[in-house]
């Protein structure tokens, strides 16, 4: 409900999502069609049972306002005639709010891993206490050629935690005080002008004995003059309206001091919050540029949750028996994804145009002089057109 705060973390949250996540297989060149469009349906499964279209938003703005985001993953076992051993091979994570959760602990041989989740009771009263621990998910691969090492109870992503602390931290955390402090002296300047656009008349009679004044004062209670009012008076008699006077313009400085340091904590350029007054185009376009590196730094973090959750999506999918025709040896090389999204700085479009010519000209040096194979060209092209948000299939590239 604090204007500035929900501003900094729509903004934030826009620079990370605003372009979209899209998640891809990526196997190894030798991956017959078939199994990569299978793949791909696995993945594209996951990304629509669990809402990710409709969803990335709000996700993302609650984990920068709690610092925590807890996906927890259901039994993967149905019972089927009697058995338990039938995997459905698909999931859908339930979320768990951070308050519910009164600690999470490390792992004892490397404190930047979390281990485990531990839940409030009175939030599951008819839970077994072996429920409320959850392992945290880990990628648990002694070799990148590995598959199928991923295990645990419950997906745990945490921003702002050093190594050694168990919790995440809101993104407002280093300005919430002067937040709250920038606030409270709003209202209390509210308070104050509302004070200065009240006055009262002070009549001045001379020579007015205590009756008459007394009489005078009775006759003119509970209303002063109209707007309009003619006053006929003798040179005896002198009215005066007076305001209070509160030097509401001595708190302006520091209201802006407290403005600047809060908005700043969050780690915002001034004119992006209302005020533009004191910087033209040129100098706003460099002011972003911490901004943009800042969401690239959490986008990278978000985007490992994104491959971590789909990465097990497809080993669930293989242990069910989705993928029993897959090769064990081909099983990391061909079960590789990857996650994209366009860059937020869209300064970048603008580049591509000119350089694209002079990349074109260079890979045709390239292939010609026999330096890469024409494979590696389109590769390449996908790469680069593919950062600016071109999509071009592997399978109509010549």
């Amino acid at each position: 409900i604090n204007g500035m705060a929900s501003r900094a973390l729509g903004i934030r949250t826009d620079l990370i999502v605003s372009e979209g996540f899209k998640v891809e297989a990526d196997p190894d060149k030798d991956c017959p069609a078939e199994i990569r469009q299978r793949i791909q349906d696995v993945l594209d499964e996951h990304w629509e049972l669990n809402d990710w279209q409709d969803r990335t938003y709000e996700r993302v703005l609650d984990l920068g306002r709690t610092g925590e985001m807890i996906r927890r993953l259901p039994p993967l076992a149905t019972n089927i005639a009697g058995s338990t051993a039938f995997g459905l091979g698909r999931f859908t994570c339930g979320m768990i709010v951070p308050q519910l959760v009164y600690g999470v602990s490390l792992d004892p041989w490397n404190y930047e891993k979390m281990d485990r989740i531990y839940l409030e009771q009175y939030a599951f009263p008819n839970a077994a206490q072996k429920d409320l621990s959850l392992k945290c998910i880990n990628d648990e691969r002694m070799a990148a050629k590995e598959f199928g090492s991923i295990r645990g109870d419950a997906f745990y992503m945490a921003v702002n935690r050093r190594p050694g602390h168990s919790r995440g931290i809101t993104d407002l955390a280093p300005a919430i005080d002067w937040l709250d402090i920038y606030e409270q002296m709003l209202m209390m300047d509210t308070e104050r002008a509302a004070h200065m656009m009240r006055f009262v008349w002070d009549v001045t009679i001379d020579n007015a004995s205590p009756a008459y004044l007394a009489a005078y004062a009775e006759r003119l209670k509970g209303s002063g003059p109209k707007p309009g009012t003619v006053r006929v008076h003798g040179n005896k008699e002198r009215w005066d309206a007076i305001s209070p006077d509160l030097k509401l313009s001595d708190s302006k400085e520091l209201r802006e001091d407290i403005f600047v340091l809060a908005w700043g904590s969050m780690g915002l350029p001034r004119p992006w919050f209302a005020d533009g007054e004191n910087s033209n185009r040129s100098s706003i376009e460099n002011m972003t540029d911490p901004n943009f590196a800042w969401a690239r730094t959490r986008r990278r973090s978000f985007t490992s949750h994104l491959t971590l959750e789909h990465r097990y999506a497809l080993q669930v999918a293989y242990e069910s028996g989705r993928f029993n025709d897959v090769p064990v040896e081909k099983l990391s090389e061909w079960m590789r994804i990857k996650v994209t999204s366009r860059d937020p700085d869209r300064k970048g479009y603008e580049s591509v145009g000119a350089a694209w010519a002079d990349i074109a000209n260079a890979l045709t040096v390239l292939t010609t002089q026999e330096l890469i194979d024409k494979q590696s060209a389109a590769d390449i092209i996908r790469t680069v057109l593919g950062s600016y948000g071109f999509e071009i299939d592997p399978a109509r590239m010549k």
